[in-house]
């Protein structure tokens, strides 16, 4: 932040200064590997990239260290006008992205081959279903969970 003539504070967000910034993982992703790749991306972060792509193909596995690293690199690189991207990603990564709810947050390059969404909202319902005369167009295949009837 940075002073005015009239005291008030201006945040400054540095224009990207490197295009792209490639980072590749060929470890699980678990605290013992966070930790020593978190100067790596706070490096990466520090070029100020307009897109910091970090690659997952090598990555067999993600614990929370691996994900919470992902979220905060993440956050700053947006705060920086750039963008993170994770490209690479196996069912099970995208999967546990999905679980930990930060698919939505961290951009990936594309959902692994075949790989089918979990979310309930996501779900199509069964097409056996009781309530079926109701929907009208194949958007509303796609149904937010409802409770159990109490009956």
């Amino acid at each position: 932040m940075t002073p005015t003539p009239g005291g008030t504070m201006h945040t400054i967000v540095e224009a990207p200064t490197v295009p792209q910034v490639e980072v590749l993982v060929t470890e699980a992703l678990d605290t013992q590997v966070a930790l020593r790749l978190r100067p790596v991306l706070d490096d990466a972060v520090a070029l100020h990239p307009s897109h910091l792509i970090v690659d997952l193909t090598g990555c067999p596995r993600l614990d929370a260290a691996g994900i919470d690293l992902l979220v905060d690199v993440h956050r700053r690189v947006w705060a920086d006008g750039g963008r993170l991207t994770l490209r690479g990603m196996s069912a099970r990564l995208y999967r546990l992205l999905e679980i930990a709810r930060v698919d939505r947050v961290l951009h990936t390059a594309s959902a692994p081959p075949g790989y089918q969404p979990q979310h309930r909202a996501t779900r199509r319902a069964p097409a056996s279903s009781p309530d079926d005369s109701h929907r009208t167009s194949p958007a509303e295949e796609v149904r937010w969970w409802e409770p159990a009837s109490s009956g």
